[in-house]
């Protein structure tokens, strides 16, 4: 005996995020066949770093990538060195013309978390000590970045992480790479003078011995701000604008993701005079996203059961194929998610000379007790 079925489920479920896992609590109701949602406050994680990254597939190559790109230059002196490479203001900071002692003795703080940097107030804003303008005065107004936007000692994912933190909107960490005010360093920067004068430039000799040329990044101004707009439209594309949180926050855009339907599947056949079998598999449905946060994704599982019909076994022989697709909302922990879900079965049970002509069959019941979408690394 071959049977087929197709059914479809509708879900408008909410979301509960914990740890780069998208929970979905979907019950289906055995009685009317009717989806009901709920969210499970338990599991809910509002931190923005826990957002699903709905990039498509081909962004979320693309905008790691391009981002790589720009490591070179950021870790390319003229950036690293006033990042936290070199610190002035200790005997072995790295800094040609020697240590500068501070005229302020207390320590800067943190702003977001009150963390003691350990660092002299004075080399922290804008207003850096006489001794520094003695001899880098070629750029006026310049400052050492307080210590949350150093570069020294972060892999691309961390920095890619700081400076999409840093920006608040994605859109403007290309114009301030282009258009930066009122100082603008990275122009700066790209020109290799360590904004030096003459003074400075005598200081270099004196203590190295070797006479002062520019020592600008690999590449030009202009190719460094071609690489800045390819990261960012690899991640803003209508109609998203560059704030929603996953923009903003955490590692989408800095490494590729990818994502499954995790799903407890529980179906149970009752028969007559206590007969019958239950069915328990998790099924894992591998996910592809595409423009405007959509996803798709299908698996195909293979089943035998044991089935028992009035002293009667036999196996059946079954294929589920399970299709889904959906739409992630932009802020995934107080979101909710449209999932369809479509089941298609066919199989047949083994031939047998056992007789079940009077054994009466009731309806199946079938649940979905959880479905989760979990991040995958």
């Amino acid at each position: 005996m071959v049977r087929r079925r197709r059914s479809t489920m509708l879900v408008r479920a909410a979301i509960a995020a914990a740890s780069m896992a998208l929970t979905l609590a979907v019950a289906r109701a055995a009685s009317s066949g009717a989806p009901a949602a709920r969210q499970d406050d338990e599991d809910f994680n509002p931190n923005p770093e826990h957002q699903i990254c709905p990039l498509s597939d081909e962004n979320e190559q693309k905008a790691p990538k391009a981002f790589a790109a720009m490591m070179p230059t950021f870790m390319h002196p003229r950036c690293l060195n006033c990042h936290g490479g070199v610190k002035p203001w200790l005997q072995n900071g790295g800094h040609t013309g020697g240590p500068i002692k501070p005229k302020d003795p207390t320590t800067y703080k943190e702003q977001v978390d009150g963390t003691d940097t350990g660092i002299p107030r004075d080399f922290v804003g804008p207003d850096n000590p006489p001794e520094c303008q003695d001899c880098h005065s070629g750029l006026p107004g310049w400052s050492i970045p307080r210590p949350g936007l150093w570069f020294v000692g972060k892999d691309a994912v961390r920095l890619c992480m700081q400076i999409k933190e840093f920006e608040g909107n994605l859109n403007l960490f290309s114009e301030h790479v282009e258009n930066e005010v009122p100082v603008k360093f990275i122009a700066e920067a790209f020109k290799g003078t360590r904004a030096l004068d003459e003074n400075g430039k005598a200081t270099l000799l004196n203590v190295t011995g070797r006479e002062f040329r520019n020592d600008p990044p690999p590449i030009l101004f202009a190719e460094f701000a071609r690489q800045a707009r390819a990261w960012v439209s690899a991640m803003v594309t209508p109609p998203n604008d560059g704030l929603q949180p996953w923009q903003m926050y955490g590692t989408c855009g800095c490494v590729p993701h990818r994502y499954a339907l995790e799903m407890t599947y529980r179906q149970t056949y009752v028969k007559d005079a206590g007969s019958g079998v239950q069915e328990v598999q998790t099924i894992s449905i591998p996910l592809r996203f595409g423009e405007d946060n959509r996803f798709s994704g299908e698996a195909t599982v293979q089943t035998v059961q044991k089935v028992t019909i009035a002293g009667c076994a036999r196996d059946g022989h079954y294929t589920r194929r399970f299709e889904a697709s959906g739409r992630v909302p932009d802020e995934t922990p107080r979101g909710t998610i449209d999932l369809k879900l479509v089941e298609s079965v066919s199989g047949s049970l083994e031939t047998s000379a056992c007789s079940s002509k009077d054994v009466k069959v009731l309806p199946a019941t079938e649940t979905f007790p959880a479905i989760t979408i979990k991040a995958r690394l």
